[in-house]
């Protein structure tokens, strides 16, 4: 009997309605410069995003349906495959298409349904996602907008346009700090209880901030030092990055890494427009309050439903890791294995660390050096993230054109934009347009970058080259709120440098994985020597996938 499948029928599509404006103005209300360009570039990218979405959800169904069947159907007629007794009492308890082909034989497709499981990881993936696209970019870029109202308070006599960038450094220097522990903290806590403790450190952070500064006048040691631990708890970036590629597909790690990078940007333009207008007036411990605390409760409500349970598991990961303190821990195990990576895997973490040196600096440069580029400040910040969100969808060019290529070729255009924008006058469309496009080509490069971490590095070295990265990349942002206050023929530079010296880093890279990966290239010169073999190890280890999420 003969075994072959049926696609399914995709679901229906619907016409969305055409998306109306937020506020419906007249002509004689006063109006705010920044809305007129701001306006019809959230509307744009928002169409953007929900299509791109939409595209996402109908290739997950899409391949959901008739991709493993078909290569169980495939083997089951050749006979190279032996199911096992759970596969087939999992295939017999399955929704089944039965139908007979043109020969007579009679077919069946496997339908697989929907679990427990799958509707738990997709929540848990929605959650981290709104911790990177709506929560994230309130705490990246508010203490831009946010330090000239606070340079301006009176009652504020310690804070002033002089002594902030020193604060706002604090947050990298604190960023930079945590970037080291990171493995560490994850020996103590999983992913999840990591995540809700710098959920909760941050909602503390907020408190602290719009309090204490009042009650101390101001006093500069003070704001540094909750702006040190504010930096600290910025760990949570690449956390939800790795807490929702850990939950998907590899395949679809790309694509979602350019869907965050996407919501990102409009809540960051959405932000901008806001500030500039509608709560221009009012006091920054207001906006602060709103904007840093509502998101990051919005994402406990939707991912984390079960916050209590995982608030009350914290202390008990901390007493389990105290009793096993006499044991070696997994950091000083790979303390020792990182002396004997491979030549090829110090290279390969050493460009690649570089890549990340320059993304650090000339991404976070641009943005708090906005108000070098124009004089208004929350138009620059609205145009450099309006154009992130075509620079996240060109990452996906990557895929077709090799991520080396694409990758060094951003860093070189990049370069050369930032190097004309250091000649022209702040606030022409001359140094806007470049500033613009040279943001764009470093947003490419944000997210190849970290595709090719994934890729590059395996085993022992994944988490050294993780590491490694990180760190480098915190390095290159601890001069972001410096070069805010130097004028763009100073700060576009020193940007363009260190994205020429990473783009001739980026040509060392190779595509996959490095030339040693634990001793794995035996088999895969044994894989590739025999094809047969191979195919059959694929298909038995996707049933082996099949069984387990069915079951």
């Amino acid at each position: 009997m003969g075994l072959a499948i049926v696609k399914a029928p995709g679901p229906k599509t619907r016409v969305l309605e055409p998306l109306r404006p937020l506020a419906k103005f007249t002509p004689h209300m006063p109006m705010p410069t920044p809305i007129h360009h701001g306006h019809t570039e959230a509307t744009s990218a928002v169409l953007c995003m929900l299509f791109f979405a939409a595209g996402l959800e109908k290739r997950r169904r899409r391949k959901r349906h008739t991709g493993l069947p078909k290569t169980i159907a495939r083997a089951h007629n050749d006979g190279s495959l032996k199911l096992t007794q759970m596969a087939q009492d999992v295939i017999s308890n399955s929704p089944l298409n039965v139908f007979e082909n043109d020969s007579g034989s009679t077919g069946v497709a496997v339908l697989p349904t929907p679990t427990v499981n799958e509707t738990k990881v997709q929540r848990d993936v929605i959650g981290a996602w709104l911790i990177g696209a709506i929560a994230l970019p309130t705490w990246h870029v508010l203490p831009v907008f946010l330090d000239l109202k606070i340079a301006a308070d009176p009652a504020l006599p310690g804070l002033t346009q002089d002594t902030l960038p020193i604060a706002t450094t604090a947050i990298f220097v604190g960023w930079l700090a945590s970037a080291t522990i990171l493995d560490k903290a994850l020996e103590v806590f999983d992913q999840k209880q990591l995540l809700m403790l710098h959920i909760i450190g941050l909602l503390v952070v907020v408190l602290a901030t719009v309090t204490l500064p009042y009650l101390t006048a101001g006093n500069l040691i003070v704001f540094t030092a909750i702006r040190f631990i504010y930096g600290l708890l910025m760990n949570i970036t690449a956390l939800q990055c790795i807490y929702i590629q850990e939950r998907l597909p590899k395949d679809q790690g790309n694509q979602v890494l350019v869907l965050n990078s996407i919501g990102y940007c409009l809540v960051t333009i959405l932000m901008a427009w806001s500030c500039s207008g509608l709560t221009l007036a009012m006091d920054w411990r207001l906006e602060a309050l709103f904007w840093c605390s509502a998101p990051l409760i919005l994402a406990l409500a939707v991912g984390f439903p079960d916050s209590w349970k995982i608030v009350q598991s914290l202390p008990v990961a901390v007493r389990k890791k105290l009793r096993n303190i006499q044991k070696p821990s997994v950091a000083e195990v790979e303390s020792g294995e990182r002396k004997n990576l491979t030549f090829a895997e110090n290279r390969n973490m050493a460009a690649l660390a570089v890549a990340f040196l320059a993304c650090g600096c000339g991404f976070y440069g641009l943005t708090y050096s906005a108000g070098q580029l124009s004089p208004d400040i929350y138009m620059s910040c609205m145009l450099l993230h309006g154009g992130d969100i075509l620079g996240y969808l060109l990452a996906l060019t990557a895929d077709k054109y090799g991520r080396n290529n694409v990758q060094a070729f951003c860093f070189f255009a990049a370069c050369i934009c930032l190097m004309l924008c250091s000649t022209g006058e702040p606030g022409t469309p001359f140094v806007l347009s470049f500033a613009v496009v040279g943001r764009l080509c470093l947003d490419v490069c944000f997210t190849t970058i970290y595709v090719a971490l994934a890729q590059i590095f395996a085993g022992r070295a994944s988490k050294a080259a993780f590491t490694t990265c990180e760190t480098t990349a915190r390095l290159g942002g601890i001069i972001a709120p410096l070069s805010g206050t130097w004028p763009t023929s100073v700060s576009c530079p020193l940007f363009a440098s260190v994205c020429l010296a990473a783009a001739c880093c980026t040509m060392a890279l190779p595509e996959g994985a490095a030339d040693v990966n634990d001793g794995n290239d035996e088999k895969a010169q044994f894989s590739k020597g025999n094809n047969e073999s191979s195919d059959l190890a694929l298909v038995n280890e996707e049933t082996h996938l099949f069984t387990n999420v069915m079951a």
